[in-house]
């Protein structure tokens, strides 16, 4: 015989039964998916302003931007005050464009803004117009005459070419004044085969300041100094260079070995 034991076990139901239309399937089991929002991203200006403008010159600056939203239109405007009245902005280009005038010297401020139909991003900047009128340059000092007594004869060849030694040449007038002119067609085997001279008494020991003008039709050199007239024919003498335009030269010579009458102030060509 066996016995057993008797196990009374409680069974708790809570049951819900929901009517539904056609048959479809439960959607509060499959809700609808929400929409992912748009995010609009900001234009960036892509352009560096033009700070500076002159007076009578023309001024021009060209407003750029770009935005990563290919979808979207970018349109410009610009905010001018009166004090700018001068300056025109093509909202099509981006170009900010004028010529200021005398009246128009001034900082002013100026804003472009872009906008991609929800943002609006705005540059800034200050445009100083600056006077064209610049302080004119100092006349150059004219340079010293030397001191001392002028020891030629005719050396400002206003009597022509008298007391002058000149292998070739001759003197002409340029703008009132009277300067010799030698043409120098073809070189020579020595710079001292064409030669202009004027004779004067050299003193020993003594200190002379030698002074003249020159230029030429093509750069060149010029031998000028202070020498005998005889003899050895020793001088003391420098080579210059000349250009087209007139050079004033200038040089100091102590009196060495070149003493005596009748010696010379040279230059070979």
């Amino acid at each position: 015989m066996k016995i057993y034991n008797k196990v009374v076990l409680p069974l708790l139901l809570s049951v819900v039964i929901v009517g539904c239309g056609g048959g479809g399937q439960d959607s509060a089991s499959n809700p609808t998916p929400t929409p992912t929002p748009v995010v609009n991203t900001a234009p960036s200006i892509t352009s560096t302003s033009i700070d500076t403008a002159t007076v009578g010159e023309a001024y021009s600056y060209t407003f750029t931007a770009t935005d990563v939203d290919a979808a979207d239109t970018l349109t410009m405007s610009a905010t001018e005050p009166g004090a700018l009245s001068w300056l025109t902005f093509d909202a099509v280009t981006g170009i900010l464009s004028g010529t200021p005038a005398s009246g128009n010297v001034a900082a002013t401020s100026i804003s472009i803004t872009v906008n991609d139909g929800t943002e609006d991003i705005t540059q800034t900047f200050t445009i100083t117009v600056e006077d064209s009128t610049t302080e004119p340059e100092p006349e150059p000092e004219p340079e010293p005459e030397p001191t001392g007594e002028e020891l030629l004869t005719n050396g400002d060849f206003e009597n022509g070419i008298a007391n002058w030694r000149a292998d070739m040449g001759s003197v002409i007038d340029e703008q009132g004044n009277s300067i010799f002119e030698a043409i120098v067609e073809t070189a020579t085997t020595n710079i001292y085969d064409i030669n202009q001279s004027n004779v004067f008494d050299i003193v020993e020991g003594e200190t002379y300041v030698l002074s003249y003008k020159a230029k030429a039709s093509q750069a060149r050199t010029l031998l000028a100094g202070l020498g005998l007239n005889s003899g050895n024919y020793f001088n003391i003498s420098e080579t210059v260079s000349l250009t087209t335009e007139w050079q004033t030269f200038t040089a100091t010579v102590v009196a060495d070995g070149i003493g005596g009458v009748g010696s010379r102030v040279l230059f070979d060509m």
